[in-house]
């Protein structure tokens, strides 16, 4: 029995090893009209929502993670940043700005991750495109009305290549782009220090229970 908890245990730790890319925070720095008052909100990307239709018609900015650590298997066009290429790994996110009423309320802010921001896409096709690489719980809608128009900016901090800036203009729908980090491959994700020497312990343990059983 004891056995039995310690291999849960130490699977639960070489899950944990595998983790991806993540948004780790951000702030909105000025806003008009209907966005006074907004904040960065994070929300968890394995919960179950819907998003793009006014589905949320609040001042905030906010983002969550989409799938993480994706192998490539063609080239993915961005409309930001460097384009995905094919076979490399890419954690996605997904950021929006969803304010309440028909006329555009203008929000500035940023949002950080915890790895350098690959390439955005921000254009209908390009978010359609991409949309492989949303969460399985979340629903997407509006798909037709999704993209910036002229007068949105977004870019990447010159000094900190994890660092997204937007200063954009929305109504009904609201906003709505993708960022892609660099991903990782699972198999080189390092793993907590001790966690081989933990292993080995367990199938040790696990050949000497065998032994004793036949014994």
């Amino acid at each position: 029995m004891k056995l039995r908890y310690l291999a849960a245990f130490a699977l639960s730790a070489l899950t944990a090893g595998q983790a991806g890319a993540a948004t780790i925070g951000g702030d909105v720095l000025s806003a008009t009209n209907n966005a006074v008052g907004g904040t960065f909100v994070l929300l968890d990307g394995t919960s179950t929502f819907s998003v793009g239709q006014d589905n949320f018609n609040a001042p905030h900015l906010y983002a969550f993670d989409e799938k993480q650590n994706v192998l490539l298997g063609a080239d993915l066009t961005l409309n930001i940043g460097s384009n995905a290429l094919a076979n490399t790994y890419v954690s996605s996110h997904y950021v929006f700005y969803d304010p309440r009423g028909s006329s555009g309320s203008r929000q500035m802010g940023y949002i950080d991750f915890d790895g350098d921001i690959f390439g955005i896409a921000t254009r209908t096709g390009t978010l359609g495109a991409s949309d492989f690489l949303g969460s399985d719980t979340v629903t997407y809608l509006s798909h037709n009305l999704r993209g910036l128009e002229s007068n949105d900016s977004i870019w990447i901090d010159a000094n900190k290549a994890n660092r997204l800036w937007v200063d954009w203009i929305a109504s009904t729908p609201g906003d709505y782009i993708r960022v892609l980090t660099a991903g990782v491959p699972i198999a080189a994700v390092p793993l907590p220090a001790g966690l081989p020497l933990l292993g080995a312990a367990i199938g040790a343990l696990g050949l000497a229970a065998r032994r004793r059983r036949k014994a």
